[in-house]
């Protein structure tokens, strides 16, 4: 009989050793040996019955040479089949639930593909095996009648529709070449030569760089402003230290010097409205109205989900209180601040940049374990509720989850075919992993919570995502509100 015995037990971290005579491992191994012998086709020796009690010196001699060719190696399975068998009994008989595969090495910290000179010196000594794993915490589903959260109501108003339609007009439908001697004005489109030189900056030089004046989109907003008023051919030196951000990492924070030569002067043409009724497929301003009406009240219907999934969300982070396993907190923190790292370098104004672009690295590292401790949470709620009411995902629904991240954008379209070719499990799990947490957030908002329908304005949306983002431990503004708490819902 096996000898458990726990040796340290830490929250979710478990840690048994497990005593097995070498006498279980003997007999077993006898067994195996005498069975094959029985069995084994080997030149010189002929078969016997299975069972059989052979005592004949034939029988004594072929058992020996089974034993020289194959008695470690049977030795080395049937240890692997007990430790195994051990280690299952114990998960069983206390009715863990593991969190991934169980920790298992034998006492001399070898792994339990033991090789077969060990099996030869540990022949007649007891096995002692250390077991570790981490089980799943205790999880109870909270009292959902007890939550009441407001649904917004956010019906679209002629002001908001006219307000849209009088920002088509100010559309760009196209550009067209200027005169050599039209002067570049805000809203011209440049295309650009650039010579860099400096200290350290070797053959550095960009051609048809293609920018609009006053996006903010070329080096620096100062250097911008220096082509207002340049025409097709103008050269501009300028002196500048390149910011830390520049897409090259050997130019950036770097004194240079720009010469920059204007090769082509585009102006915007607005768009017509007959373009813009042709753009809606409609044939009249009125029948616009009524597209832009139906769109935008799609569009307000979507947010106002998505503030209910989050409030919903930071409800139960705040509900939920029971013992996170490290190892999945520490994979989730160096996902979560890869990705916040990353968001922080992109040039684009992403949430997450917005949000904490001059914050100190305390408080970004702060940031990351806040948001990593909330997600194990709630990815746990999430598997554990799941599996209580039976809530599964089919192939389809994932599927319609990872195309809506293909056409969300380049950036996501291009994180998932990285992902595909790079780690294409990782892709699956946690495609599988949103897919059924989203099922299980909208089964609770409509089978568990109270909802009271709440009506406001679109103007007042803002001020409702940004009283959200306070409790998720940020404060958003302007466009980074709804992208950031779509990102966590």
């Amino acid at each position: 009989m096996s000898q458990i015995i726990e040796l340290q037990s830490e929250g979710l971290e478990k840690h048994f050793q497990i005593s097995i005579p070498a006498s279980v491992i003997k007999d077993k191994t006898d067994q195996k040996v005498i069975s094959l012998t029985a069995r084994a086709n080997m030149p010189g020796f002929r078969k016997f019955k299975s069972g059989s009690h052979i005592t004949s010196k034939a029988m004594q001699v072929k058992q020996m040479q089974v034993r020289r060719q194959y008695e470690a190696s049977i030795r080395n399975d049937v240890q692997n089949d007990v430790i195994v068998a051990a280690v299952e009994s114990l998960i069983k008989s206390n009715n863990f639930s593991l969190i991934g595969d169980p920790s298992i090495k034998i006492n001399d910290d070898s792994s339990i593909e033991v090789n077969s000179e060990q099996n030869a010196n540990a022949e007649e000594k007891d096995i002692t095996v250390d077991v570790k794993f981490t089980v799943y915490p205790e999880i109870e589903i909270p009292d959902f009648s007890q939550i009441t959260l407001k649904k917004h109501v956010i019906q679209c108003t002629e002001e908001s529709v006219n307000e849209f339609i009088n920002g088509l007009r100010h559309e760009v439908y196209e550009y067209k070449d200027c005169s050599e001697q039209e002067k570049a004005i805000k809203g011209s489109k440049l295309v650009i030569d650039i010579a860099i030189t400096g200290d350290g900056i070797e053959d550095h030089n960009k051609e048809d760089i293609e920018f609009i004046l006053g996006s903010g989109k070329l080096i620096s907003k100062d250097i911008e402003e220096r082509f207002t008023d340049s025409i097709v051919g103008s050269q501009l030196d300028i002196s500048t230290t390149l910011p830390d951000n520049y897409p090259d990492s050997k130019a950036a924070g770097k004194l240079a010097n720009l010469r920059v030569t204007v090769k082509k002067i585009q102006q915007p043409v607005l768009i017509t409205e007959q373009q813009i009724l042709d753009k809606y497929k409609v044939t009249s301003i009125d029948e616009l109205k009524v597209k832009v009406k139906e769109l935008q009240n799609k569009e307000f219907m979507g947010l106002s989900q998505i503030l209910l999934r989050a409030r919903l969300l930071n409800q139960l982070d705040k509900m939920l209180d029971y013992d996170l396993p490290k190892q999945l907190l520490k994979s989730e923190y160096a996902v979560v601040r890869q990705n916040v790292l990353a968001a922080l370098k992109d040039n684009n104004n992403n949430g997450i940049k917005v949000a904490l672009d001059k914050s100190s690295d305390h408080d970004i590292e702060q940031y990351c374990q806040f948001v990593a401790t909330r997600r194990v949470r709630i990815g746990l709620f999430v598997l554990h509720y799941a599996d209580k009411k039976n809530i599964t995902v089919t192939d389809e629904e994932k599927n319609m989850l990872l195309l809506q991240y293909l056409n969300k954008g380049k950036e996501e379209a291009n994180a998932i075919v990285y992902a595909y070719n790079n780690n294409l499990r990782w892709l699956s799990n946690s495609i599988a992993m949103e897919a059924k947490e989203i099922k299980v957030i909208n089964h609770i908002l409509e089978n568990e919570v109270q909802i009271i329908e709440e009506p406001c304005t679109s103007d007042e949306i803002e001020g409702f995502a940004d009283e959200i983002s306070k409790d998720m431990g940020l404060s958003f503004t302007d466009d980074a509100i709804s992208e950031n708490i779509n990102n966590d819902c």
